[in-house]
């Protein structure tokens, strides 16, 4: 248990400070706060609705199985998806826009 505590905690953090950096990465700086509070905060919601809903699916199905096997799929259709991201694109100092490496 103290084990699964602390990987569940590293876990969390990670994906959290991964949000600044893909954002900035992605997007730029110019606009970072606007998109980075967005996204941050759909994170939020889906963290905090996730054990309210197994709760609620717990009650209904009566147990977890099923509910923690979709959420295991659901982990991972996002790993996957991670993997189809395109690489970083190049940002203009100047203005902070995204442009196309052409090589």
């Amino acid at each position: 248990a103290y084990l699964a505590a602390l990987l569940l905690g590293l876990g969390f953090g990670a994906e959290s400070d991964l949000i600044g950096y893909f954002v900035s990465r992605y997007f730029g700086l110019k606009n970072f706060g606007v998109i980075y509070g967005y996204i941050y905060g759909a994170f939020l919601i889906g963290a905090g609705a996730g054990p309210l809903l197994l709760g609620f699916g717990y009650d209904y199905f009566e147990g977890y199985q099923g509910l923690l096997r979709t959420f295991g799929y659901t982990c991972a259709l996002s790993c996957f998806l991670f993997l189809l991201l395109r690489p970083f694109p190049i940002l203009s100092p100047e203005t902070g826009c995204c442009q196309t490496k052409t090589s």
